[in-house]
């Protein structure tokens, strides 16, 4: 994340705004004395980016004045002054500077406090504390520096004491100088109890420590710096490296020469590996071109990738010993260079600030583009990157990458495949798994530093994150905010950027095989969870502690831990071992049954499962055998819905989004409405509908994501297996109609054989039916000609011994041919063998000879012996048209491909085969009237 920075911006009357950017309040001090003041309003902030500008209209009244937001002016130094009362209604609050900068304005609203105010608030004790006591407790319980802000901001949030005073900082101000040590306040007290640090900030002298490491040769050699360091409550290397860019430019140097001094006693000074790391700061960051080193070692340098030596941080001498063109003298020479260079360096190159530094490097002004969005615009705010999706603000970071540095951070963020691991890459790049490491921390630190969209991966989800009462799940981020967008299909890729480039600030949990967005980290959550189990039994023993109780103890931790949006995840997952008493207010017993344990997987899988899966996962978390059985009966009172064939999952697996669904059930309820009262509507009829209605319909919508979305709808009745009925027309599942009852029904009714179109048409009339229903004939039904069906006791034209004739002879004839005989081919078969007996339909004699176990009917109506298996030995048309093609070595004619069939098949075809062609990927070209394949 980019370093804070000062921006002074000066709105012109025409509405022009010159923005600058300053380390010290004198530069501004400086540039606002030399600008001709007249008709211009200046404005200061202390932030990442620059700030959003009122227009001129807005703050005129303030022109010749100096304006200052929020960040500035709890960061004035004591000399400065502003006014308590905004100066506008703007995103960005602003205040006017009343004195400073050569201001000396008096507002009735801002009249100092005195100091009997002071002390007639200092009677008001809240408990045993005085305003001073209340601040020690708070300093002394911190061990840190505060401003007098944020030592306000304890005492009211710890309850130690009830301000009465209308501006009661100030009032905490005059109170914390007069118990400070060195203070020159009237009326000080002798009993200092605070220190003061260069900066303004307070601590308790209680709190002073001793020093440690290298900062012990502070009290004989250099007192002064021993006293920077106290004010700071700086004790040892590690509060050192953490508030160094508190100190002045001139200590910090110097200290950074004394630690470099003192660590090199400890070490190999021959070795760059341990060298490099105890360098100042400033010989640290400086670019390889400013250190003076040879052309050999620069070069080398610049072949690895490394352009400051903060970059070699992490490489091992032996790996440094395996670059071309440097071995030990090499390594040797440049420790030597470093430290006899060392001190003049040191305060001699740029003292570049490190990531935690309030203000950012010297700077006159930022029209300079310092991004690839700089270049496109001046006017640079948060505004402006909002209008660009994340993804395309990456995409434009890796463009300005070297392209051994673009491929690292493609495979290691799954741009475009799978997060491959570091030796993976490595392996790919040429290069050690440390390199890549080297490599991908040293460009992200680069994007980091230099781009401003990182920063707002940390707002944006922040801003998601405040008063959040349900979880925020990744796949989810997009639709809560489009920024975010584009990731669908790669959410691995989305949550790669965030967890590398949100600094920590972001955390991504796996809860129950989704990923959920926080502010706690997956070990916090995962050690929340194993306490919370471990105190529950404990609980569940003492029999005293009721819902409320437990939903408090869930919600407190969560509130600690600043992630309360998790809420209703805790509660999931503990609720199925919670046992109740039998109002459900006292905790009795905690523990799993196999329902639970089936629940708990269904929560946990990251797609649905069929229930023999589910068994076996529910199996291994309960310790014991789930029956495949107990599994699926429990899975309709779980919620659990059908996705597929035997495969369930809950509802958060719908994968069409709230609002689709929403219009969904609006529409089918309008069009079931439309029709017969008492119609039965089946779902592939309605989803057939939706189809033809709305084409750009997803396509994850098939017949079981409609049944789990019409599910929701209370203007409509499931009857069961697939069918839906309107709610007004009071039908229960056993109302429903049987399909195969219906077409003998149906068959009864007409008394006379139908064909099968005429036959879904009445059935239509009363349910719906499957657009690709195959009719399944019952034992009464069979066909007795071309899709044309009757009942056996009513249309079969010969008896029962005639039948069996035919039969016997039909089986002897397949015998002998060895290969099956088609429905066209059989009248010429039994005008042949002339048994002086009735002849019987061709399709009724199949149909017939399909009862018989001797037989096997297969498709497109060819007869074969059942011990050949499902192979009638005969070709169908789409079989020829295959092996056509499969042997095609130039392209055909229709006629030419009809003959072909025909030779295979051996009868004739009735109608064209360019349907087939066109299943099995034939192409035809319309010039020569040729088909082809590819």
């Amino acid at each position: 994340m980019s370093a804070l920075k000062m921006f002074f911006c000066i709105v012109n009357d025409n509405g022009a705004v010159d923005v600058t950017v300053h380390r010290e309040l004198n530069s501004i001090y400086t540039l606002w004395s030399n600008e001709k003041m007249f008709n211009k309003v200046g404005i200061i902030h202390i932030g990442f980016m620059r700030p959003k500008v009122p227009s001129y209209e807005e703050i005129e009244h303030f022109k010749e004045s100096i304006l200052v937001s929020s960040s500035v002016k709890w960061a004035l130094p004591r000399e400065y002054r502003t006014s308590n009362k905004l100066a506008n209604n703007s995103k960005i609050p602003l205040y006017q500077l009343i004195s400073g900068f050569g201001y000396d304005i008096e507002i009735e609203e801002d009249l100092p406090v005195t100091e009997n105010a002071v002390r007639e608030t200092n009677s008001k004790v809240e408990g045993n504390h005085t305003i001073a006591s209340a601040a020690l407790e708070v300093l002394e319980s911190t061990s840190q520096s505060m401003s007098k802000e944020e030592i306000y901001g304890h005492i009211i949030d710890r309850n130690l004491f009830n301000f009465g005073a209308k501006k009661p900082i100030s009032v905490l101000n005059v109170e914390l100088n007069r118990h400070c040590k060195d203070s020159e306040y009237s009326h000080s007290v002798s009993n200092k109890i605070f220190g003061k640090t260069s900066n303004g900030l307070f601590y308790a002298l209680s709190a002073k420590k001793e020093f440690t490491g290298w900062l012990k040769v502070l009290h004989d050699e250099n007192p002064s710096l021993e006293s920077e360091c106290l004010k700071l409550l700086i004790f040892d290397d590690k509060t050192y490296l953490e508030k160094r860019h508190e100190l002045t430019d001139q200590v910090s140097r110097e200290l950074d020469l004394i630690r470099f001094e003192q660590f090199k006693l400890s070490i190999d000074t021959e070795d760059p590996s341990q060298l490099i790391p105890i360098l100042p700061i400033p010989i640290l960051n400086a670019h390889i071109s400013q250190l003076g080193l040879t052309v050999r070692t620069s070069n080398v340098f610049s072949i690895q990738d490394i352009f400051c030596l903060r970059d070699a941080l992490g490489i091992k001498l032996t790996d440094m010993l395996k670059w071309p063109n440097f071995g030990k003298k090499s390594a040797k020479d440049l420790c030597e260079l470093l430290i006899a260079s060392a001190p003049k360096l040191t305060f001699h190159l740029p003292n570049s600030t490190s990531k935690g530094s309030i203000l950012t490097e010297p700077s006159n002004t930022i029209n300079q583009p310092t991004s690839e969005y700089d270049e496109k615009s001046a006017d640079f705010t948060l505004e402006h990157i909002k209008l660009i999706p994340l993804k395309q603000h990456f995409e434009n970071s890796l463009e300005l990458l070297s392209e051994n540095a673009r491929l690292v951070l493609e495979y290691r963020t799954g741009y475009k495949e799978p997060i491959k691991t570091l030796e993976e890459v490595g392996q790919l790049v040429g290069v050690t798994r440390e390199r890549i490491r080297q490599i991908q921390k040293k460009n992200i630190n680069k994007i980091i530093d230099t781009e401003y969209w990182d920063d707002c991966i940390a707002l944006k989800i922040g801003n998601l994150l405040i008063d959040r009462d349900q979880p925020l799940y990744l796949e989810m981020l997009e639709v809560e905010d489009d920024w975010f967008s584009g990731f669908i299909g790669n959410y691995q890729h989305l949550a790669s950027i965030i967890e590398l480039f949100s600094e920590n600030q972001i955390q991504l949990l796996t809860i129950n095989g989704a990923v959920v967005i926080s502010r706690i980290s997956q070990d916090d959550w995962d050690n929340l969870i194993s306490g919370f189990r471990k105190s529950l039994r404990v609980k569940a023993g003492e029999c005293r502690w009721t819902r409320d109780d437990i939903s408090l103890m869930f919600k407190a931790e969560l509130e600690n831990k600043g992630a309360i949006e998790l809420l209703s995840i805790l509660w999931d997952t503990f609720n199925d071992t919670l046992q109740f008493n039998s109002e459900g207010e006292v905790l009795t017993a905690y523990g799993k049954s196999s329902e639970s344990a089936v629940f708990t997987v269904l929560q946990q899988a990251e797609s649905p499962l069929h229930y023999s899966e589910l068994a076996e996962r529910a199996s291994t978390l309960l310790g014991k055998k789930v029956d495949v059985r107990t599994a699926h009966n429990s899975l309709a009172k779980l919620g659990a819905k059908l996705f597929g064939r035997g495969t369930y999952g809950l509802p958060k697996f719908n994968p069409i989004s709230d609002l689709i669904c929403k219009h969904i059930r609006t529409v089918v309820s309008k069009m079931m409405y439309e029709g017969p009262l008492a119609k039965q509507w089946h779902v592939t009829e309605l989803l057939s509908n939706l189809k033809d209605r709305f084409p750009a319909l997803p396509e994850d919508l098939d017949l079981y994501i409609l049944n789990i979305i019409l599910e929701d709808c209370d203007e409509l009745t499931y009857l069961n297996k697939n069918v839906w009925a309107r709610a007004d027309s009071k039908q229960k599942p056993t109302d429903r109609v049987d399909m195969a009852d219906a077409f003998t029904k149906i068959l009864e009714d007409a008394g006379k054989p139908l064909k099968g179109k005429e036959m879904k048409a009445r059935l239509e009339a009363i349910r719906g039916v499957h657009e690709a229903l195959q009719l399944q004939p019952t034992d009464r039904m069979l066909q007795v000609g071309p899709d044309t069906w009757g009942l056996y006791e009513r249309d079969i034209n010969i008896d029962s011994e005639s039948i069996t004739q035919y039969l016997n002879v039909l089986h002897s004839y397949l015998k002998n041919e060895q290969k099956g005989i088609h429905v066209t081919e059989v009248n010429d078969f039994l005008e042949k063998v002339n048994l002086g007996l009735e002849l019987p339909e061709s399709y009724t004699l199949l149909s017939l000879a399909q009862q018989d176990e001797r037989f096997y009917l297969g498709r497109s109506m060819f007869l074969g012996l059942a011990e050949w298996g499902e192979d009638t030995r005969r070709y169908t048309n789409a079989q020829a048209v295959r092996k056509i093609l499969d042997e095609m070595t130039k392209p055909m004619s229709i006629m030419e491909i009809n003959a072909k069939v025909h030779s295979l098949t051996g009868i004739d075809t009735a109608t064209t085969v360019t349907g087939i062609l066109i299943n099995e990927g034939a192409k035809y070209c319309k010039e020569q009237r040729l088909w082809f394949k590819e």
